[in-house]
């Protein structure tokens, strides 16, 4: 085995590793936004992926993906809701983020709809595998309906993006 895939093969076992909270998991007090900015930093870190900003959350705001603070306060909806995109910013445009959002909210309630996105996103990672001499296998898609479709295709596209990335800089 080369020195590459080496350095590939333990870049796959970073990712079966991650771990990110469910809807339970997260503060059940409001936070202000540095706490907010630390906090998903923290999770995304071993993603690899661009640290979230305070500039960036009040374009969040400001274009209705998540809704204002109130008394410079942030729940745990809009934590969960700046959480899923942190993950997906990097492959889906914040349009195209909010979009999906109002979509799984208007058939789950958003603990059901963080959930399930992360639970899936979970999956995909931990399910990559690699056999370099054939192809990089992901999570095959489980029809169930649309929303589970959706959301099994966008992780599937963040986790090859992830994985496109780290072979390009190796």
């Amino acid at each position: 085995m080369t020195n590459e895939n080496t350095k590939f093969n333990d870049y796959l076992t970073k990712l079966r590793n991650i771990n990110l909270p469910k809807f339970a998991d997260l503060p059940q007090f409001d936070l202000y936004m540095d706490q907010v900015i630390g906090l998903v930093n923290q999770y995304i870190a071993p993603l690899g992926i661009d640290s979230i900003t305070s500039s960036m959350i009040n374009n969040y705001v400001k274009h209705k993906v998540i809704h204002a603070p109130i008394k410079k306060k942030y729940t745990r909806y809009q934590l969960a809701n700046i959480l899923i995109i942190a993950i997906a910013k990097n492959v889906f445009t914040l349009d195209e983020i909010q979009k999906g959002i109002y979509d799984l909210l208007a058939t789950d309630d958003a603990a059901t709809a963080y959930d399930a996105f992360i639970t899936t996103f979970l999956d995909t990672l931990h399910g990559v595998n690699s056999n370099l001499e054939e192809q990089i296998i992901t999570q095959q898609i489980n029809i169930k309906n649309n929303n589970t479709v959706m959301i099994s295709l966008a992780c599937n596209s963040i986790v090859q993006k992830l994985l496109v990335e780290q072979l390009i800089n190796e």
